[in-house]
């Protein structure tokens, strides 16, 4: 009789052992990216008698913990947390590094507009540091706030001309979709005022 119970609970624990260790479907992730510049504005041509100076544009930075491809939200003071599933394609600096550039070579406001690695004669710098890129969840509402500290330099001697800090804030949805309208909505406002400011 022991026997028979010991034989039993062996295969009970073999058969129950197989559906614990057997194969699991990993859940998907969501990859998103930033388009706050339309592909029509893309297309757009300068005039030719366009400003015959040049502006070099550095990479982006971010503080922590938004030197990341997560998507952070906060539901409290001092709390962060990230969408599990949802995250960006590529760390959100890049993707501003890059619009910024396609936002102001659009705007015809200089001859050129090239990036850090170019080695090239620029009269101006223009720096950025993202310091708050996240959604702010209030029980059913939302809000996705960005900060950008900027700093316009003059190449030459190396003397900040001017520098701003953007704060902008988007009304959303608290979801992760929410969240992906919202980042997108706030790079477009920030960009059409960070051209406003520089002209």
């Amino acid at each position: 009789m022991l026997r028979n119970i010991i034989k039993t609970s062996s295969l009970i624990f073999i058969v129950s052992g197989c559906g614990m260790f057997g194969p699991v479907t990993p859940p998907q992730i969501h990859t998103y990216q930033l388009e706050a510049v339309e592909h029509n504005e893309l297309s757009a041509q300068c005039p030719a008698n366009v400003s015959k100076e040049i502006l070099q544009i550095t990479n982006v930075k971010a503080d922590a913990p938004y030197d990341s491809t997560n998507m952070y939200y906060s539901q409290g003071t001092y709390q962060v947390d990230s969408y599990a599933l949802n995250q960006w394609v590529s760390l959100p600096a890049a993707m501003l590094t890059q619009a910024i550039q396609e936002k102001i070579m659009l705007s015809c406001k200089y001859a050129s507009v090239v990036n850090a690695e170019f080695m090239t004669i620029a009269k101006y710098r223009l720096t950025n540091q993202v310091v708050n890129f996240k959604q702010i969840i209030n029980k059913d509402k939302a809000t996705f706030n960005m900060t950008v500290i900027t700093h316009l330099v003059d190449n030459k001697t190396n003397q900040v001309i001017k520098g701003n800090t953007f704060d902008v804030s988007v009304p959303v949805a608290p979801s992760p979709k929410g969240y992906i309208d919202g980042a997108n909505q706030a790079v477009a406002k920030f960009l059409g005022e960070l051209l406003a400011w520089l002209k």
